[in-house]
């Protein structure tokens, strides 16, 4: 019946999520377009519609219900996070969740709508309450943290258990931040599923990958931590190994190789020799400081840009693609982002920034800054409490104690003894270690959940 009652609505749309493997509909939501003459038709209560006057801007985007197969938060996430990040591209600016399905997993769908910033009015329909969420100014929330675990850990279903739980705390310190303003959180394998298809179709290679590799034109160069080492069908694939490096002080960076690599103009002069075009990949293009980097080199060096593929694409980084004439594309576009993070850099001893620190020996684990209280203040979160700024840089502490307790667990499992931060690069992919601490000598057999206890003391 629902769905019935879109035809007499205004650009109504329905977006379903489908499993490729087995061909089913895991879910759906439907939604349109609601002018502010037409408030009253579709509540039939002038307080409701007084409410929306006064708080809402822009243009209305009314979601009509979402529906999953099954009671699971992931799927619900995924269709909410499809369905909001649509509306963005077509110019809303304000959402309104009002539930028309009966058959409606109401637990899973109210949370999710928290968790992505939504706040709950004084109003319901068909007795659930009716949300709202200003899109004018999406923060986002890039979910890598697996991308950076080595086998077996990626796959233990008790780790990604207790990464799932852990992101759900994460994503609601991140939406207290600026409450009612919508946070947008990037699933892994939608971003990855979408960017090898633009890029293949690019490429104009099958995504299919047969017995006999029938490889397209150009070559794949991921530059950012999105897709790197990963081999994609068809195509080569030859990652550029960049790394954002602090001064010290922490009020300046540079782009540079990552430790251990080729200097970038050599790394360059590896892609000239394979005489193709390259199809730059990078996780966002907002302010182009990896690109305003990496483009001069490759010019100089006389590399063909055939196209830059990025994850997110905001107005702005549009914008630097059109002043430098290169042709770009994205697996999602946001106008105007407010705030943006990677998971994995909140979370020590995983991920984060380079410290550049002269005269220091370099030991494996590259002393690196996560950009949250103790160890640094995060200044570019502006116009919030402190408080709000606090308890995000304590959950993320307590995410990560969380996290590593059971990754220390599983480790121990498998080789009967303690984990100690020596071994991080048997579970990580590129361990890291805060910068606080001047050496590796004083913690290298400690826990690093153990030492996480600590910082956590040292923020309260």
């Amino acid at each position: 019946e629902a769905i019935h009652e879109l035809k007499n609505k205004l650009n109504p749309i329905m977006l379903l999520v489908r499993d490729t493997k087995s061909n089913s509909i895991l879910g759906f939501s439907i939604f349109y377009w609601v002018k502010n003459s037409m408030l009253y038709d579709e509540f039939q209560n002038t307080n409701i519609t007084e409410y929306f006057r006064k708080h809402s801007k822009g243009r209305l985007v009314l979601i009509s219900g979402i529906y999953t197969k099954t009671n699971d938060y992931h799927i619900a996430e995924i269709i909410l996070n499809e369905t909001l990040a649509y509306c963005i591209s077509l110019d809303y600016n304000y959402a309104i969740f009002k539930n028309c399905l009966t058959n409606y997993n109401k637990e899973y769908i109210e949370e999710n709508l928290k968790d992505q910033g939504f706040i709950k009015t004084p109003f319901s329909y068909n007795n659930c309450p009716i949300f709202v969420v200003d899109m004018n100014a999406p923060m986002t929330l890039n979910q890598d943290l697996e991308n950076l675990l080595k086998p077996p850990f990626e796959n233990n279903i008790e780790l990604r258990k207790e990464i799932s739980n852990r992101r759900k705390n994460l994503k609601e310190a991140i939406s207290n931040l600026h409450p009612g303003q919508l946070l947008l959180s990037f699933n892994r394998d939608m971003v990855y599923s979408k960017l090898i298809q633009k890029i293949c179709d690019v490429n104009e290679a099958s995504i299919i990958q047969k017995k006999n590799r029938i490889l397209g034109p150009n070559i794949c160069v991921p530059f950012g931590s999105i897709l790197n080492g990963t081999i994609l069908p068809n195509t080569i694939t030859k990652t550029m190994h960049t790394e954002k490096i602090f001064n010290p002080s922490i009020m300046d960076f540079t782009i540079a190789a990552f430790p251990n690599y080729l200097s970038l103009e050599n790394q360059t002069k590896v892609l000239k020799s394979f005489d193709k075009p390259v199809i730059l990949v990078d996780d966002l293009l907002h302010k182009g400081y990896r690109l305003n980097v990496i483009e001069p080199l490759l010019r100089k060096t006389q590399v063909p840009i055939k196209k830059v593929i990025v994850g997110i694409l905001t107005g702005k980084g549009s914008e630097i693609g059109k002043v430098k004439d290169i042709d770009v594309d994205c697996a999602y576009f946001v106008p105007n982002l407010n705030l943006w993070f990677n998971e994995s850099d909140q979370y020590p001893f995983i991920g984060g920034d380079m410290v550049f620190r002269e005269g220091l020996s370099q030991d494996y684990l590259i002393p690196s800054v996560n950009l949250i209280l103790p160890y640094v203040s995060p200044s570019f979160i502006k116009n919030t409490p402190p408080q709000n700024i606090y308890r995000l840089s304590e959950t993320c502490l307590i995410n990560a104690i969380e996290i590593f307790k059971i990754i220390e667990k599983v480790y121990q499992e498998i080789n009967e003894k303690n984990l100690k931060i020596k071994n991080l690069g048997e579970i990580l992919v590129s361990p890291r270690r805060p910068d606080i601490y001047k050496s590796m000598d004083s913690i290298s057999n400690q826990k690093p959940s153990s030492c996480l206890e600590s910082d956590l003391e040292h923020l309260r």
